[in-house]
């Protein structure tokens, strides 16, 4: 009996310690507007290109940005921004395109719950480019950032890609 249990105990400890990957997010800044004054843009064009973890999730990726792109998202992000515009391309990524009706959120962080697309990313089609603009689910009011958000993802299928595009516009 006192073998079963020393087995059963490593068996849990080595099972508990398998760490399983969270994903990857590649940020780019594709286009900034020209503005006047203090050298924020007016408008900034935001693209994650993202692939899923073995079990075909996206939870709290790792978020790979280049210098210039965190100098960039430093500007913008020094006054609140309206997301005009989400476009989800399931061939964006580069790789193989997610399983059909693969669900994608943006959130503010790993802790904040709430889809700032506000349902947008639900049941997306493995072949079909959405792009609307997102409102609130509860007030229809247009999403506002001061931070760089993070996007989460499930159903995508093993190491599955797909890009996503938020247009941003300066609000204050």
């Amino acid at each position: 009996m006192k073998r079963l249990m020393v087995l059963m105990a490593v068996v849990f400890l080595f099972l508990g310690g398998i760490a399983h990957a969270a994903g990857t997010a590649t940020l780019t800044v594709e286009w900034t507007s020209v503005s006047a004054g203090a050298g924020i843009p007016a408008a900034a064009e935001l693209k994650w290109v993202c692939t899923g973890n073995a079990t075909g999730d996206l939870t709290s990726p790792t978020v790979t940005t280049t210098s210039t792109t965190d100098i960039l998202l430093n500007q913008i992000f020094k006054v609140a921004r309206r997301i005009d515009r989400i476009l989800i391309d399931p061939t964006g990524g580069g790789g193989t395109a997610p399983a059909n009706l693969f669900d994608i959120e943006l959130r503010l962080s790993s802790t904040f719950a709430n889809d700032l697309l506000g349902g947008l990313g639900d049941n997306c089609g493995n072949t079909t480019i959405i792009m609307d603009a997102p409102v609130t689910e509860t007030n229809s009011y247009p999403v506002h950032l001061r931070e760089t958000p993070v996007i989460f993802g499930d159903n995508l299928g093993a190491t599955r890609t797909f890009a996503i595009w938020i247009l941003l516009t300066a609000t204050d």
